[in-house]
């Protein structure tokens, strides 16, 4: 079947006043997503949530004659947010994506488009400024729609995991009380002591243990089995894809990267697989926790910038295992994150300092308001850029 927006899409030549309303079929007449059926919505978001395969589960929607309405229903509630004009090549696969990963997970579709509005924003308001991402533009040889395209759909992997995993509800509290059970059980490997810097927990109490983990810009999911998070049953999903439920949590998850660059590999989007391949930038040689990936390089500024963009977004977000950080949290994460990933580079350091800025130009503060938390929040953040003020751009030129 047709892609009915395809046509509206990919002809910029079109005279404006030729153009009909994208919520059209091609006999003209108009539809809109209220008069969808709520059982073709239901059948739809099944197919997405259990089939776990990009193509699959667009053959199914449109054998099924549910794909054209569900393309509809996705771009009403996206359109607003999104320029077109931003997917010159691309605008079809926007909404191919989007509508996919909306069935899929309405949260995840939503914080893609969000993180590509965040990363255009801080683009032009920041990067811009100094002409440092036309610099590394050039020298990376990205156009902004390949950048901007990665963003939107840079989470399109998570198709392939299960739902229940990307929805858990477990807390930071409760990862920290089932690693904390593994330690006082021995039930930790060497290879995890290592990385938490301890070979004998018997001196150390649970509060100890907790702020190693915090000095380390560590998490406890990323050491505890996800079998001892999730349901029996959840469990045997899970080998049905191969995992053996021994995996860290953030083992697991975190291979939807690996998931979105393999779809889009498969679309031929050579110019965006490997940015939305790595967008995590985990495993950097810098006390994170997992092996890096071949192709990872943390010196790709446009892969930072998105991973930035992505990282930010998710914390300003309420999620189902925590609420939104407030701006001071998300800065003092960003330069966690920053120290740990990509100490003493450009990229990270004008990011921060825009959001910084920003901050700022909110409007004046009353120190005396501000709790001894957010003292301490402002005093990193200005430690952070007082020592990386001096950071020489010439790399680039």
């Amino acid at each position: 079947m047709k892609n009915i927006f395809e046509n509206a899409w990919l002809k910029p030549e079109r005279k404006k006043e030729d153009e009909q309303d994208l919520t059209q079929k091609e006999t003209g007449e108009e539809i809109s997503s209220k008069e969808i059926p709520d059982t073709d919505n239901e059948k739809a978001i099944e197919i997405a949530k259990k089939t776990k395969d990009y193509e699959i589960i667009i053959e199914q929607l449109k054998h099924k004659d549910l794909w054209e309405n569900q393309l509809i229903r996705v771009h009403e509630k996206f359109n607003s947010r999104i320029n077109k004009e931003d997917f010159p090549t691309k605008e079809a696969l926007v909404w191919e994506m989007l509508t996919v990963l909306y069935l899929y997970d309405e949260e995840t579709a939503n914080h893609c488009v969000e993180t590509y509005r965040l990363l255009k924003e801080r683009v032009k308001n920041v990067m811009t400024d100094n002409l440092f991402l036309a610099k590394i533009m050039e020298k990376e040889d990205h156009e902004m729609e390949d950048i901007y395209f990665a963003a939107i759909t840079h989470d399109i992997g998570k198709i392939c995991l299960p739902e229940f995993l990307i929805n858990n509800t477990l807390k930071k509290n409760d990862w920290n009380d089932l690693l904390l059970g593994m330690i006082r059980n021995g039930e930790l490997d060497d290879i995890t002591k290592k990385k938490l810097g301890v070979e004998d927990f018997d001196n150390y109490t649970d509060t100890q243990i907790i702020e190693i983990l915090e000095a380390k810009n560590l998490r406890a999911k990323d050491f505890v089995p996800v079998e001892k998070g999730i349901s029996s049953d959840e469990k045997k999903q899970l080998e049905t894809l191969g995992f053996s439920g021994k995996e860290p949590f953030m083992e697991i998850m975190n291979e939807h990267e690996k998931y979105s660059g393999t779809i889009h590999a498969q679309k031929g989007l050579s110019s965006t697989e490997k940015l939305v391949g790595q967008h995590h930038h985990n495993g950097n040689g810098n006390d994170t926790v997992l092996p890096s990936p071949k192709h990872l390089d943390t010196s790709n500024d446009i892969s930072t910038i998105l991973h930035l963009a992505d990282f930010e977004q998710a914390l300003k977000s309420k999620r189902s295992y925590k609420g939104p950080f407030s701006d001071l949290k998300i800065l003092q994460k960003l330069i966690e994150e920053a120290e740990g990933k990509y100490p003493g580079q450009t990229t990270p350091y004008l990011w921060i300092k825009g959001k910084r800025d920003a901050f700022l130009k909110e409007g004046p503060r009353d120190l005396k308001s501000l709790s001894d938390e957010e003292v301490r929040s402002l005093q990193i953040i200005e430690d952070y850029l007082d020592k990386n003020n001096a950071i020489n751009l010439k790399t680039f030129e």
